[in-house]
């Protein structure tokens, strides 16, 4: 803890300046064990997932708006990179990033991709409470979720959600609150409950390793729920 870096130390006073100045889901095999289930039970290569991930983060920027600021871009991949060096070596390069948007969500997707919402980091009262979230991401990735869903055809189709979410962010129409709804409600039917417990577990177990406190996830969903 006391390696931290400056940047991450310091990050609150100044991210939250920086982002109220900006126009905010889906939401692991990492026990000591060799074990890989994507071996096992995935038709989809590790290969394919780098290429749909880059696709993906490609045509989201095309329809949202990603934080470039040095700062705050810097804080999230400093907090994902922190937790990402207590794993084994990793077959993909993880890649941290806001996105401009007033709904609550953090999403993965496959080949280290991950995506926060800028209002989730606003709303966050700690750096341990990113972290959790954060966790829970990395073992969606780690853990090969998309690729071990039963079938190849099921990528696309959440794929699709999560471009739809993107697309109902982008837009102040009246009906983009209900399509974000809609999407995001699409994307989390997606994973199993399962899939959803390893990405519990796990993502404790990594934010634990990293020197945060796991159950501070917990408290912001508990915090959220009484805000709402």
């Amino acid at each position: 803890m006391a390696t931290r870096t400056l940047r991450l130390a310091a990050l609150p006073r100044c991210l939250v300046a920086l982002l109220y100045g900006l126009p905010l889901l889906a939401c692991v095999q990492d026990d000591g064990s060799r074990f890989n289930p994507i071996a096992a039970m995935t038709t989809v290569s590790e290969e394919e997932e780098r290429e749909i991930g880059f696709e993906f983060d490609q045509a989201i920027r095309k329809q949202v708006q990603v934080i470039e600021d040095p700062v705050v871009a810097g804080f999230i991949n400093d907090l994902g990179q922190e937790i990402v060096r207590t794993l084994e070596p990793q077959p993909f390069i993880y890649r941290f990033r806001i996105i401009e948007a007033d709904s609550l969500n953090a999403f993965a997707v496959p080949g280290g991709y991950i995506f926060f919402h800028s209002a989730t980091v606003l709303a966050a009262g700690s750096i341990e409470e990113l972290a959790g979230i954060m966790g829970h991401e990395i073992a969606h990735v780690k853990g090969h979720h998309y690729a071990r869903m039963r079938k190849k055809s099921q990528i696309p189709d959440i794929l699709v959600g999560l471009a739809g979410l993107a697309a109902a962010i982008a837009t102040n129409e009246p009906g983009a609150l209900i399509a974000t709804q809609a999407a995001n409600q699409a994307i989390k039917l997606k994973f199993s409950r399962e899939f959803e417990n390893e990405a519990d577990k796990y993502g404790s177990i990594f934010v634990t390793r990293a020197g945060w406190d796991a159950a501070a996830i917990t408290r912001f969903f508990e915090r959220i729920l009484l805000e709402t």
